[in-house]
């Protein structure tokens, strides 16, 4: 079972003539499947519980305390939740996205090699990972992903690993796609 979500109108205008030459598209949809929306969930309901817990520790039990909050304190919760949600991000000088371990956000620059290898490797990649991959970038030409790239996130997106837990194939899929179109500039 999938998820559809309907493109607006103007969307389908802008790729209609960029999806399929000589082919008008009059209507387009993304689909998610259930089981990458269920990961996402997991995603969230662990950096909800780990934010709850910290909050726990710092602040006490019961609820009488967090109603007696000091600012110092509330300083400390503020501090919690930008950890928990990933903090703030610099746009201007790249893309954003939350990394593999759920743990806050990382920049992967467009073109940067080590920025996303950064991220490869918290996302449980290895040296050959790495390597296999540069393989194909340049045998795709380093423009653009081509089909080593897609090969390459299909035979490694089992290994991907997110807030801990091993991801399925297909939320691994997709976020070694989302890393790789940032890298290219792409997102």
């Amino acid at each position: 079972m999938v998820v559809r979500f309907p493109w607006p109108a103007n969307m389908v205008g802008y790729y209609q003539d960029k999806l399929m030459k000589d082919f008008i598209c009059h209507s387009a949809w993304q689909s998610i499947p259930t089981n990458a929306l269920v990961g996402m969930l997991d995603i969230v309901r662990n950096m909800t519980l780990k934010m709850a817990l910290e909050i726990k520790d710092e602040l006490g039990t019961s609820y009488t305390d967090l109603q007696q909050i000091k600012s110092n304190e509330a300083e400390k919760i503020h501090s919690i939740v930008i950890n928990a949600i990933g903090g703030s991000t610099n746009v201007a000088i790249g893309q954003a996205s939350i990394d593999a371990s759920g743990q806050g956000q990382t920049v992967i620059v467009a073109g940067d090699r080590k920025s996303l290898d950064s991220v490869l490797t918290k996302a449980g990649l290895d040296l050959g990972d790495l390597e296999a991959l540069t393989e194909a970038i340049q045998a795709d030409g380093r423009k653009k992903p081509g089909a080593k790239v897609t090969e390459w996130i299909k035979a490694k997106a089992s290994k991907v690993v997110a807030s801990g837990v091993k991801a399925g194939v297909s939320i691994g899929q997709q976020l070694l796609t989302e890393w790789l179109m940032q890298h290219y500039g792409l997102k």
